[in-house]
């Protein structure tokens, strides 16, 4: 979102001289849909984006589907040459309703892109395998939002394959989005219990690049209470928390002194806890020959 009104102002202006544009376009394709469709779609799909920045996540929705519908009837004729496209207005669509809190129809949108990337990456590997990799982990993001823990790990593994296999071909360039699969899966392997293999995972991580883990204790941040608890237990919650919890701005205090401070990055690979720590994991999940054997 924009910082100032100024700067919000300024955004504003930009977006309603492209809104005339896109205005112009559409009545251009509607008189030669053949030839400029796919000119139009791509705006859409700017636009969409556009929106989104503003944080006007309806419109954009808006846009990314209008955009979505054209490209799957161009897709139709030609689906080598629009179905990349069409996969990448799905991923907005997805990210719109993520934005407006639709989570399930978000992941149907999201599993289309993935059931597209997949079917142009079995042709043409060496181009979309990548794609398919980051749609994968989009999927398995949105899957472990959702709580299904087990389907977003089966996901990341799908990822993983795909990016062991990129960065041996060119470890600069894809050794990063690998190391970001590898915490994924121990993010996903800790919720469900598996903590010695998210030990290997985060070791795995940190052989790839800088990355440290953090325990954020969100139950020791002061939130306001569910109105489920009812009045009493409110009220005490409400009259106790300064007793029992910390204030909110400590919510993100470890993950800020890990992302920005000189110091940690002699960190690699370690383990953080609040409030801005080193911390000391438990000596069985620091075994690797019983890593090695869960991870096989």
């Amino acid at each position: 979102m924009p910082g100032t009104s100024s700067e919000l102002g300024r955004q504003e202006q930009a977006l309603q001289a492209k809104q005339r544009l896109l205005a112009e376009m559409e009545a251009l394709a509607e008189k030669d849909p053949d030839r400029l469709n796919p000119d139009l779609a791509e705006s859409l799909h700017n636009m969409g984006y556009n929106l989104g920045k503003l944080g006007r996540h309806e419109e954009a929705l808006q846009a990314y589907q209008r955009a979505v519908s054209i490209r799957e009837a161009l897709a139709e004729n030609d689906p080598v040459g629009f179905n990349p496209y069409l996969a990448t207005s799905l991923h907005g669509v997805g990210f719109s309703l993520g934005e407006l809190d639709r989570h399930e129809e978000a992941l149907q949108a999201i599993q289309k892109a993935v059931s597209i990337r997949k079917a142009l990456a079995e042709e043409d590997p060496d181009r979309f395998n990548p794609d398919l990799a980051n749609s994968l982990h989009r999927m398995g993001l949105k899957l472990s939002s959702l709580g299904r823990h087990e389907e977003a790990l089966e996901a990341y593994r799908k990822e993983l394959y795909i990016r062991e296999a990129l960065a041996e071909t060119d470890p600069n360039r894809f050794n990063s989005a690998l190391s970001n699969c590898l915490h994924s899966m121990s993010a996903g392997l800790s919720e469900l219990g598996r903590h010695k293999e998210a030990s290997e995972a985060r070791m795995r991580a940190s052989a790839r690049g800088n990355t440290v883990s953090a325990d954020p204790s969100p139950n020791e941040i002061v939130k306001t209470p569910s109105r489920s608890q009812g009045r009493a237990v409110a009220h005490y919650l409400l009259g106790h928390q300064n007793l029992l919890q910390f204030p909110a701005p400590f919510g993100a205090l470890t993950q800020l002194w890990a992302g920005t401070m000189p110091e940690t990055a002699k960190l690699n690979g370690k383990y953080l806890i609040p409030w801005a720590r080193l911390g000391e994991q438990r000596a069985d999940t620091q075994d690797p020959k019983a890593g090695e054997q869960l991870w096989d």
